[in-house]
């Protein structure tokens, strides 16, 4: 088990890296739109673990 934060700052990581492909997929010509919403449904399960943490 991690300790001192340190299971935040990965499921945090885990989540921005999640929203960046979000984002990525996005901006492609044409948009991926199920990939878009599959990683913000990542991203927000991520963020909420790491509140829960």
């Amino acid at each position: 088990m991690l300790r001192d934060g340190a299971a935040v700052r990965a499921w945090w990581a885990l989540a921005e890296s999640d929203l960046r492909m979000a984002r990525l997929a996005a901006g492609d010509e044409p948009p991926m739109h199920r990939q878009v919403c599959f990683h913000c449904q990542q991203a927000a399960e991520k963020g909420l673990k790491a509140l829960i943490e």
